[in-house]
This record gives C-alpha cells, structure tokens and sequence, in this order.
C-alpha cells in the first residue's frame, strides 16, 4: 500500500529510533514490518502477546482510539512520553530519555476527547448491534447477518442495527447486546497466505469495547476459515474467551477453537441461515413492546437491514414447461486452479447443457463474480440476477421458485435447500460445502463432485446427479441455529 505525507513521518521517526517492539493499527503491520524489518511489530488486535508491559514505540491512529480503549491509553498517557503528532497519528514511547520532535499540541486534542468522553460503563436500554460482514458484497453474508438481526429483536432488543465490519462504534454507546456473526469471520490470513490483521481487528476490537462497557456479547453461528499465525490465535482467543457465549455452524470449527485456542466452551449450532423463513416471516407484534424486524433505525444510526420486501413485486415465474435452473457456481471454487477462463468456459458449457430443458438463471452472490457471470450471460442469453445488490427476500424468494441449484457457494446450498430444489454441488472434502454435507445433510453426498485436483467431470453431469436434500436433515439444520436464539433470550 502507498503510504501519505503523515504515514511517511512516523516511519522517519521511528527509523532514527533503536529496534524494539512497535504497537500498531491492523492494517499498518505489514507495510511497518516491511518498512522496518529490525522491529517487531505487532498489530493492535494482538496486543495481548505483549502482556502488561508497554511496547518501545506505540502508534496511536486518532480515528482507531476504540480498539485500545481509554484503559490503555490512560496508562499509556502516564507511563511514556508523547514524541510526535499529527493529523492523524500520536506516538508514544516509554523509553527514557527520548527528545520529542516538535508537533503542535492540538493534535492531541482527540485523544484527550475521547478519554474524557469515554465508555459510559453501563448497559443501554433496548439496541443490539450486530457487527458482521454485513453489505460487503456478498448476498451470503448479508443473510447471516440479516438473521442475526431478526433473531436480537425475537429475543428481547427493541432495536437491531447492522453496522458491517467497521462502522460500530458509535453505534455500540448505550447498546444492550453486541452480536458478532454469523458467517465465515475467523480468519486471520488471506487467500495467498498473507497475514490480515484487519479482519482479525474488525471482530476482536468490537468485543473489547464491549467487555470495556459492561454489555453483553456473543459471538453466534460463526466458520473458522484460517487462524494461522501466533497474532492470530492470541487476539481470537484473547476476544473469544470474554465473550458471554459462542457458537460455531460446524463441529470442525468447534475443535479448532477447543484444542486450537484453548477455549473451553464453544456451542455447536449451525449456519444462522438456516432459521430465515422463520426469522423472516410476518411476526404478530408482542405486549412486550418488541419492534418488529422491519422497525427503521433512528435517526443518524448506522445502516440496519433492509425493511421487507414482501410488499415488492415477486421474481417472475418460471416459463411455461420450462423448470427454472439457478446456476451460483463462485469463480474462486476447486478445480480451476484460479484460471479464470477455464471456469469460464466451464460455465458457458453448463448453462448450454441446460438450456435446451430449463430456464437457465446465472444467480450471482457475489460481486467477485461479476465479471465472469457478465461475459457468460452476453454469451448464452441466460438472465444474470446479481443477488448481491438486492435484499436477502429477494434471494430466498428466488430460489423457492427454481426447480434445480447448481452450486459451489455455501449459502447456495442452503437457500436451495430452504427452496426445496434438487440440488448439485461443487465442493472441496475438506471445505466448509463439504462438512456442511457430510455432517449435517449426507443425502447429498451422491448429488456432489467432491473436489480434490482439476475438474474433470463434463458440465452436463452436475444436473444429472442433482437430488433433493432430505426434509428430516434439513430440519435438524433448522433447529440447530435455533439453539442460538433460545441462548440468545436467555442472556437476555
């Protein structure tokens, strides 16, 4: 990443200081670790590796002051000395001796602000804040999260405000409840391996403003998708184990937490998903006062979910003798090797194997798709719906009316399953679609290409070995997340 005029200061300050330990934002540690390789740098959702002691060098990000905490930075305040500021960073060291560069001292006037405002230590009167990856791009996410929401307000929250991974701080002031989930949040490294401390920030800092606030916190129906480095494990178990309770969607994911990072109570439920018909469906309005999922939020509050579109026109109809297919085959999916082109031509042949019979929809979930699905649908014909812009409704409503799902996305599997389809899916052994099916719905198992090299069956053959999942599993999914909601009531 390019690094600005005030970013570049603070690197030219701590070059003319002796290597130690450096404190910094999630995002700066691999710039800082590359910039300057002699330190070691530790991102702020790590600061547990520390222990009690202060670092040589701690950067202070003004607009970031909520993942620290006033705790911190009092002691921090009292214990070291303020070397330099700027718009945007303050740097503190508690070495002695050090000559402070010169700054001007209005610099330091949010930092001052924000300790004398402070967490007001109290729970707040009715509002659940669900942090989450909520409106990120994925219709997947945005259904977990849109759960979550529904399930705040049937266990007792008169308000429920979906924040997305970066927005809730100022939503939290005066909450009752923090929701962490659902969905694939713990991670630590990205795709090639490369540590992303950002996201680990995005769901440790919220549950120690919490913790900080005295308010209730869970982290519901949540996948481990990768914690591998030692910052990773110590800032998730270090978050996770002050939470009120937790729950995982697999029992894989439940052992890497346990054994992985000791924590000793992790609950099993399922993907929160699952639960959205009956999330989602008209609720009669209680004595308790409980506002109804589509309630808006106040004003100059953070974005919540979308009201309901029941009221808004239905996806048309499948044709005349034509059965609807919904093809959500994710471009990142096994047996490509990442070659854009072969999935390409891999899905071109799929929607032509099906046309001749079926009504073929490319239903995209995410925009990471969209390129891809844009070109196969100039050169079929086949509609392209991009899910991920429209509401988590929209989506379950289409897929009710689809004979046959053909996918490799997770939350493709579900809604299908919800939708009652006949079902085809592309899956990794030992992948999150995998354990999905072989756990929890095993009457999929003859209706998946289990994955473990290059993609070798002809595309013709998903919709030939397609079957409906078993109602008994499916109910078991259903009744599984619902385990989160009667936890949920009694935090409440």
């Amino acid at each position: 990443m390019s690094l600005d005029a005030h970013h570049q200061a603070v690197l030219e300050i701590a070059s003319t200081l002796k290597p130690g330990t450096l404190l910094c934002p999630d995002y700066l540690h691999r710039p800082l670790s590359e910039a300057l390789p002699a330190w070691q740098a530790v991102p702020y959702c790590a600061r547990s590796l520390l222990g009690d002691r202060l670092p040589d060098l701690v950067i202070l990000h003004k607009g970031m002051l909520g993942q620290l905490g006033p705790r911190y930075l009092r002691v921090l305040r009292a214990e070291s000395t303020v070397l330099f500021a700027n718009a945007v960073f303050v740097l503190h060291s508690p070495r002695p001796g050090l000559t402070p560069q010169a700054f001007d001292a209005a610099h330091l006037g949010p930092v001052e602000h924000f300790l004398h405002g402070g967490p007001a230590g109290r729970r707040g009167h009715g509002r659940a804040v669900i942090v989450s990856a909520w409106r990120t791009g994925n219709i997947g996410d945005d259904a977990v999260s849109q759960a979550a929401r529904a399930m705040a307000l049937q266990a007792g929250c008169a308000e429920a405000l979906c924040t997305g991974p970066q927005n809730w701080e100022a939503a939290l002031e005066g909450a009752r409840l923090l929701l962490i989930g659902g969905g694939g949040l713990l991670y630590d490294s990205d795709y090639r391996g490369q540590p992303d401390y950002e996201n680990v920030g995005n769901y440790t800092a919220p549950l120690h403003a919490a913790a900080a606030r005295g308010i209730p916190a869970a982290v519901i129906g949540v996948g481990v998708q990768g914690i591998r480095t030692p910052a990773g494990r110590a800032a998730f178990a270090d978050a996770l184990g002050r939470v009120d309770f937790l729950s995982v969607r697999d029992s894989v994911d439940r052992s890497l937490l346990m054994q992985g990072l000791g924590l000793p109570r992790v609950h099993l439920s399922a993907d929160l998903a699952f639960l959205l018909p009956r999330l989602l469906a008209p609720q009669p309005e209680q004595q308790s006062g409980v506002a109804p999922a589509t309630t808006p939020p106040e004003e100059g509050a953070p974005p919540a979910a979308p009201p309901s579109l029941i009221a808004e026109p239905p996806p048309p109809p499948p044709l005349p003798g034509r059965p609807r297919a919904l093809l959500s085959l994710a471009v990142s999916m096994g047996g490509f090797s990442r070659d854009r082109a072969a999935f390409a031509a891999y899905l071109r042949g799929l929607v032509e194997a099906l046309q001749p019979s079926h009504e073929v929809i490319l239903a995209r979930h995410s925009v990471d798709d969209g390129a891809i699905y844009a070109q196969v649908s100039a050169e079929t014909g086949a509609a392209c719906l991009p899910l991920d812009e429209g509401s988590v409704e929209a989506a379950l409503q289409l897929y009710a009316t689809a004979a046959l799902v053909v996918t490799s996305r997770y939350h493709g599997l579900i809604f299908g399953a919800l939708g009652g389809a006949r079902l085809a899916a592309v899956a990794d052994t030992t992948g999150k679609i995998g354990r999905l099916i072989q756990t929890r719905m095993p009457s999929l198992t003859p209706a998946t290409l289990f994955l473990t090299g290059p993609m070798r069956q002809p595309p013709a053959r998903l919709a030939e070995i397609a079957r409906p999942v078993d109602p008994a599993e499916l109910e078991a999914c259903i009744e599984a997340a619902a385990s989160d909601l009667t936890r949920l009531r009694n935090l409440l």
